[in-house]
């Protein structure tokens, strides 16, 4: 499988814009930990995880932050951080009380 960086890119540009649209400029969530299954197990379905982590939506939020506030350089693994981010923001119409 290939993915196209650019296409990716405007495909979320314009989901975020539709939950904009639907929900206003902000999304709230009261959640903050949760489950994170390490890269070596998640792709495999084979075998259920066993190496569960916590990961924290407070501590994702504060590198997105960091990198547009203080000019850090992006590293690869923000995606993964801001991944986490996006689902919040794809669950809110489970969630939202509109």
């Amino acid at each position: 499988m290939k993915i196209d960086i650019e296409l990716l890119k405007n495909a979320i540009g314009k989901i975020l814009d539709a939950q904009k649209e639907l929900y206003g400029p902000t999304i709230e969530t009261d959640n903050d930990l949760y489950w994170f299954i390490q890269h070596e197990e998640l792709y495999d379905p084979i075998v259920s995880p066993k190496d569960l982590t916590l990961g924290s939506l407070e501590d994702d939020w504060q590198q997105m932050e960091s990198l547009m506030k203080e000019g850090n350089d992006p590293i690869g693994y923000m995606a993964v951080w801001a991944a986490m981010l996006l689902r919040v923001v794809g669950e809110q119409g489970l969630n939202s009380k509109k």
